[in-house]
């Protein structure tokens, strides 16, 4: 649904973001490195795309408001504790 605002976490170098806004999605994209999150925002302005950036943790984002949808693609969960793992997929089903 184009035009649906969009979670990407974590989004590293824009790979997802960049594809997402190029068919209509309004994209946020969260990552915990700085220098992947530089290389998002080189890229999606090479191509004319707008994406909000931030930098957070994945466990941690007290977000207010809400998404129509959130993407965590390339296995990035799993790499934490089980705690850290429901942390980490809170967000996508509280708003």
């Amino acid at each position: 649904m184009p035009g649906a605002k969009i979670l990407d976490v974590p989004c590293g170098a824009g790979r997802l973001s960049i594809e997402l806004a190029s068919r209509g999605y309004q994209v946020t994209g969260v990552d915990i490195n700085s220098i992947l999150l530089a290389e998002s925002k080189r890229k999606a302005e090479e191509r004319g795309f707008q994406i909000t950036l931030e930098q957070r943790d994945m466990r941690e984002l007290p977000w207010h408001g809400g998404f129509d949808g959130a993407i965590c693609f390339w296995s990035s969960l799993g790499y934490f504790d089980e705690l850290g793992n429901q942390k980490s997929l809170k967000p996508s089903h509280t708003h």
